[in-house]
């Protein structure tokens, strides 16, 4: 599993912007923009797969 993290572009801080099956599925992100919305400061950032990390994960499930 890996999750998707994002860059906050008010406070600078990391956050979670979904988790995926696997690394080929993080190659579906580069159709199209997505929205996430930010704890940081509230706002509902717009990222595409230029904006994105990846991280893998041991398989657990995170809440969004």
């Amino acid at each position: 599993m890996v999750r998707i993290m994002i860059r906050c572009p008010e406070t600078g801080e990391l956050l979670y912007a979904g988790q995926l099956s696997d690394r080929e599925a993080v190659e579906q992100l580069v159709h199209g923009k997505h929205g996430t919305g930010c704890p940081h400061c509230g706002d509902l950032h717009m990222w595409d797969a230029a904006d994105a990390s990846v991280e893998e994960t041991a398989g657990e499930l995170y809440a969004a």
